[in-house]
């Protein structure tokens, strides 16, 4: 499932991946945004285009995201539903359940669901404003 913007919520597309596909993988095919039929859908990304992934690890339940300086070049007011598309996608992998993110390997504040800054790994219930109505 990759987590795409619909409206001011987040909209789950399920998409085929390569069997052994890691979660850097997965952030790649979200970093390339909605397909032509998704757009058409009405479906957006406020997750750049120009977001570098430099990759995923993941320990004990919690993945690191460590992206590329542009990271940081997202629209303010975008901020919070990038991450969350990041958020929703990865912990909708078994084993992740949070996810940090870092920059050069350097820990980095991202907005939680209110917008406050947080160094902390972030949950989806830290975005329930934007969670899909379904619950996905």
């Amino acid at each position: 499932a990759l987590f795409f913007v619909d409206g001011d919520r987040l909209e789950p597309v399920f998409r085929e991946v390569p069997e052994g596909a890691t979660p850097e993988d997965v952030l790649v095919a979200l970093t390339d945004g909605p397909t032509v039929a998704e757009a058409r859908r009405g479906l957006t990304s406020a997750v750049s285009d120009s977001t570098t992934i430099r990759g995923v690890s993941v320990s004990r339940g919690v993945a690191t995201v460590d992206l590329g300086p542009a990271a940081v070049e997202v629209r303010s007011d975008d901020q919070p539903l990038s991450v969350a598309q990041v958020v929703f996608t990865l912990t909708a992998r078994p084993g992740i359940g949070r996810v940090s993110f870092t920059i050069g390997g350097e820990p980095i504040d991202v907005p939680d669901g209110s917008g406050a800054l947080t160094g902390d790994a972030v949950a989806r219930e830290d975005y329930a404003a934007v969670a899909p109505p379904s619950g996905s």
